[in-house]
């Protein structure tokens, strides 16, 4: 009798003790799950919402799923809005190298600087020009060959030198690194954006230097030049290249500078004693990394193998990250998130995460291998950042599970609700812009003339593309319905279509070549003439502006957010799952892949990756650049406690790379190295390894 109660709790310790563990997870995830609670698995998924399709356990909700859906949502929102930037930079700098005459001769400027100025002023906007496939204006045969030489070195981008026409080099600059004028991201791939990243960044590259009174000169030989040319339409402003981002930072680029009598324009270069003539936007640790690099009074910090992830997480502050950068010695970095906007938005979502844990949170997430995971999510987040700003900002359980338990969720409300903070920064900046209005239309054309383009071709060589051919009458009415014909040119391409095919049967002809011949050629030249008005932001276009809206995408995606939010509050309270909000996390995979853009398909079994990278520090004197991304998304595990048992269950988490390359490589390229052989590794300290 007296052994009974020892053995009684004994069998009790057991059965306490007992763990259910999903089929798909193998030993190593559950010694490390028993171990530490969090487990990252070798499994990855293409998309973050394929996790959660047909999960094989109780799915877990992490803060990365909307983070990724939202960043990707931000990369097609500024793509968009790119394109109608970029839709209106030929013809303000066409406008701007008119007008430099005149400001020439309004400004007097001293005859010692004159010609040099007018001439540097004249060959910057010659190699936008040329950038943009234009020919220039205005030159002399010697400043045009320059101009050439320029525009020849930006589009080789390679090497560090000094500009042709543009020197000579002082101790602030000694040329230009012009790997950075590679298309990179989203701009990379298609022509356009391609010339007009090399535009874009070209002109934010020149300086203008105080000290050089010609160089001072020519800016200010611009700046009336494009204030001369908005007068002239009545005011609106029409900038040379896309400068609207800074409105989603409002950082301190928009200062204007006194200097010698003059209140010069809105591009001052902070910490250098210069103007660009289109500013960058600086993110916040642009500053931080710009004082470590280069610190006043002592030798500069090389950017080979600079430890940009724990420097952003340190500002943020993660203490994982401040213990690993202690070796560095860098000095003490300050916590900062200063600033409205998308940015300041998007950091303090980042330091939500690297917080403390809720009080009311189960003891697993206030652990090393939790802040770990945390590490990754922000960091991956930042690596997205940098991505979608790669123009604007160059190179910084006892028990079996119950049924009825659908999914849990990331116990921090405050990085949940901070996402959906970020997303009505977006809507409000959408509404200032009018972004579903006539900026949209560009891309919807830009769809349509691709869309009868592709089918003209397979129905010429239907071998081509056996998916997509169409008849050519099909093709006609579905360009009808589009918008891309109108109901006259409808009419009068099918009635001579219909007498060509007539005259040709009766002839003995070969009809079904008629009908290709009668209706493809009219019926392409009509879509082009139509692309055409669309695409030119300053032609009237009456009706509705079609397209796909991105407000009710973001709207959704706000709403998951806040939703994702009320779940954790619920969760850390302990109370259970109504049936609409297991029926939530049921769809959850679905609905992130929704929002991201995909369709029924692809959602199931996503065509494209995840992985991006960007550069945020160039070091021109050992030729690398410190590369930051993130690489396809891992599998999570997490063994969370609730109430009287644990549940093992899966989610994902970013990853985050940090490595020196001569060269920012493209997404393409970044795949390509992450798929090969020999892949770069994560940080130690950020895999505990």
């Amino acid at each position: 009798m007296g052994l009974r109660g020892p053995v009684v709790f004994a069998l009790l310790a057991v059965a306490a003790s007992a763990q259910y563990w999903p089929e798909e997870l193998p030993a190593a995830g559950r010694e490390a799950l028993l171990k530490d609670g969090v487990w990252v698995g070798p499994k990855e998924f293409r998309q973050v919402f394929e996790a959660y399709n047909d999960p094989p356990c109780t799915i877990f909700v992490t803060t990365d799923g909307p983070i990724v859906a939202g960043y990707r949502l931000m990369e097609r929102t500024v793509m968009r809005m790119e394109r109608w930037s970029f839709a209106q930079m030929p013809r303000g700098l066409r406008e701007l190298e008119a007008k430099l005459g005149k400001a020439e001769r309004s400004l007097e400027l001293p005859a010692d600087t004159a010609e040099a100025a007018a001439r540097r002023a004249r060959l910057v906007v010659a190699v936008a020009r040329l950038l943009l496939g234009e020919e220039p204006a205005g030159l002399d045969d010697a400043t045009l060959a320059q101009a050439r030489e320029c525009a020849a070195l930006v589009e080789r981008a390679a090497g560090v030198s000094m500009p042709p026409g543009l020197g000579p080099p002082d101790p602030e600059w000694q040329g230009l690194d012009w790997r950075v004028f590679r298309p990179r991201g989203a701009y990379a791939g298609d022509d356009r954006y391609e010339r007009a990243f090399r535009a874009t960044r070209w002109l934010q590259s020149v300086p203008f230097r105080f000290e050089r009174a010609e160089e001072a000169d020519a800016f200010r030989l611009l700046h009336a030049a494009r204030e001369s040319a908005d007068r002239g339409r009545g005011g609106q402003r029409l900038e040379p290249s896309p400068m609207w981002a800074t409105r989603l930072f409002r950082t301190t680029v928009n200062a204007w500078v006194y200097d010698d009598g003059w209140w010069l324009a809105p591009a001052f270069q902070p910490g250098t004693h210069s103007l660009r003539f289109v500013p960058e936007a600086a993110l916040p640790e642009d500053a931080t990394f710009r004082d470590l690099l280069d610190p006043g009074g002592r030798s500069p910090i090389v950017g080979a193998g600079f430890p940009c992830g724990l420097v952003v997480a340190t500002a943020l502050g993660s203490p994982l990250a401040r213990e690993a950068l202690a070796p560095h010695n860098l000095g003490k970095i300050a916590r900062d998130s200063s600033g409205p906007g998308w940015i300041a938005a998007s950091n303090r979502m980042r330091m939500a995460l690297l917080d403390p844990a809720e009080p009311d949170a189960p003891a697993l997430f206030s652990s090393a291998a939790w802040q770990r995971k945390s590490l990754r999510t922000a960091l991956g987040s930042w690596a997205l950042e940098r991505n979608v700003w790669t123009l604007h900002s160059p190179p910084v359980t006892s028990a079996r599970e119950p049924k009825t338990l659908a999914g849990l969720v990331e116990p921090d409300p405050d990085a949940f609700a901070a996402l959906a903070a970020m997303g009505r920064v977006i809507l409000a900046w959408m509404e200032e812009s009018e972004l579903d209005g006539e900026a949209m239309r560009i891309e919807y054309a830009d769809g349509v003339l691709a869309y009868a383009r592709a089918s003209v071709r397979s129905i010429l060589d239907p071998q081509s593309n056996p998916a997509l051919t169409p008849s050519p009458e099909n093709l006609l009415r579905s360009l009808r319905d589009q918008g891309a014909l109108g109901d006259p040119e409808y009419q009068r391409i099918s009635t001579d279509a219909q007498r060509q095919i007539v005259e040709s049967a009766t002839s003995g002809g070969d009809v079904k070549q008629e009908v290709r011949r009668a209706l493809l050629e009219p019926m392409l030249a009509a879509c082009e003439r139509w692309h055409a008005r669309m695409t030119d932001p300053f032609a009237r276009v009456d009706g509705p502006a079609r397209g796909r809206p991105m407000r009710p995408e973001w709207e959704r995606w706000i709403d998951l957010c806040t939703r994702l939010e009320l779940l954790a509050h619920r969760q850390l309270r302990q109370r259970e799952w109504s049936d609409e909000d297991a029926a939530f996390l049921e769809g959850y995979g679905v609905a992130l892949g929704k929002i991201m853009g995909y369709s029924p398909g692809s959602v199931r079994l996503p065509v494209d990756d995840a992985p991006r990278a960007a550069a945020v520090i160039c070091d021109p004197v050992n030729e690398v650049m410190r590369i930051v991304g993130t690489g396809r998304l891992r599998e999570l595990w997490v063994l969370y406690p609730r109430r009287d048992s644990r549940i093992a269950c899966r989610g994902v988490v970013l990853s985050y790379y940090e490595l020196d390359a001569k060269e920012a490589p493209t997404d393409a390229e970044w795949k390509a190295m992450l798929d090969s052989k020999e892949p770069p590794p994560e940080p130690p300290w950020i895999t505990g390894r």
